[in-house]
């Protein structure tokens, strides 16, 4: 499958969309990082006479922060509960959807490498070979197949999670039959299988913080996206830093990310022509 540019839009579903601004939004901030270097010169260090503007345009340099603001709860960043501010950045950060759905086009291939799809019930996904983020206590170590199936059995246990009904409604079986391959049988066919926002489309997490019983109650948040967790001030702001062996080659170009609480639309708008948001 064709893979487009990670910073495109997250796909139809309003969940998956939201979740997705919040990369689009840090994808802008690639400007904001610093520019070097001319696309076309005449060898003397200046643009050539006949450049069109977009020849003449810098490329980005990696490096710099963005600063963003988000308004709503925070009082968790489970990437599978409601009621946190996940959706505004977790999302586009730490954790990383296993495929996305654009807005045409096929699936485009985040931690999974490919879909099989045997028969009308049958899916094998193979997981891309690519690593956590280095945090204690998964410290780096590659995604597996059995972070898939924890997780499914956590999303059915748990009456709390977003998109249960999928899980526990419409699944045979999940089964990690190799260190890289999930296979799924679904009790019928299901035109939302590979949909983020109600189908079997999650986030990558590692089954040590599964094993903590309730996601609301991590504090060490580990993915496989572009950034990692930093810190939390409940209430006021959340940080994160980049992840270097992130598996999009040189991405991501931002090297922190800081999402600041603020609530009024006014306030957001002075912050942001005081220069304090970009």
């Amino acid at each position: 499958m064709s893979q487009s540019s990670y910073w495109s839009a997250r796909g139809v579903s309003r969940r998956k969309f939201v979740a997705g601004s919040g990369t689009v939004a840090v994808g802008a901030a690639v400007l904001l990082a610093g520019c070097g270097g001319d696309s076309k010169s005449n060898g003397t260090g200046t643009p050539g006479a006949g450049a069109s503007p977009s020849a003449q345009a810098k490329q980005p340099k990696a490096g710099g922060s963005f600063r963003k603001s988000f308004s709503g709860g925070d009082a968790h960043l489970s990437p599978t509960h409601t009621g946190g501010f996940d959706i505004y950045t977790t999302f586009s950060t730490v954790y990383e959807y296993m495929w996305r759905q654009p807005l045409s086009g096929p699936l485009v291939m985040n931690g999974a490498e490919k879909i099989e799809q045997v028969d009308d019930i049958t899916y094998i996904i193979t997981l891309r070979d690519h690593v956590y983020q280095d945090v204690a206590p998964v410290s780096g170590r590659p995604v597996s197949a059995e972070d898939v199936k924890m997780l499914s059995d956590y999303i059915i246990a748990d009456k709390a999670v977003f998109a249960r009904a999928f899980y526990a409604g419409q699944l045979t079986s999940v089964t990690a039959t190799d260190a890289k391959t999930v296979k799924v049988i679904t009790k019928g066919p299901q035109a939302y299988f590979y949909d983020g926002a109600v189908g079997f489309d999650r986030p990558l997490i590692p089954k040590e913080l599964v094993a903590e019983g309730d996601l609301r109650k991590v504090k060490n948040h580990i993915g496989t996206g572009p950034w990692q967790f930093s810190s939390q001030t409940p209430g006021s702001f959340v940080e994160y830093t980049k992840f270097p062996k992130y598996w999009r080659k040189d991405q991501p170009y931002v090297e922190k990310v800081r999402a600041t609480k603020i609530d009024d639309e006014s306030a957001r708008e002075a912050a942001f022509r005081g220069k304090q948001l970009d």
